[in-house]
């Protein structure tokens, strides 16, 4: 089978990657995880960045082919940080530079973040 080239839009620019498509979605997602340094658990791709539902993640077993994806095509990245601190930049940021210790302090942010988020959307 001849290798496809899809383009994938992330927070850094655009990422051009090369894969088999009867690949499962999930190992494009890992290589998308490597190449763009987010990890595993918090990447989304959509079609649009418009849509509600993404694609899938790195869950999802389908091959590449199966879900349609074809030579050329374009992705976005979404990650679940963008999502919780949409309206505060201070706390993304806080959450991105912040050593990544313990499973535990990951899941500590989170909170936080998300108390964060919900502050924000009173405050306006």
């Amino acid at each position: 089978a001849m290798n496809m080239f899809l383009r994938v839009r992330s927070s850094n620019g655009w990422e051009r990657v090369t894969i088999d498509p009867s690949c499962s979605f999930s190992e494009l997602v890992q290589q998308l995880s490597e190449k763009c340094s987010i990890p595993l658990d918090r990447l989304s791709l959509y079609r649009d960045l418009r849509d509600k539902n993404p694609l899938g993640n790195h869950r999802t077993r389908q091959s590449l082919r199966a879900m349609k994806l074809n030579h050329g095509d374009m992705l976005f990245i979404k990650t679940r940080v963008d999502d919780l601190s949409t309206a505060s930049t201070s706390s993304s940021s806080v959450a991105s530079s912040s050593p990544m210790s313990s499973q535990g302090s990951v899941v500590n942010l989170d909170e936080v973040d998300k108390k964060l988020a919900a502050n924000d959307g009173l405050i306006q």
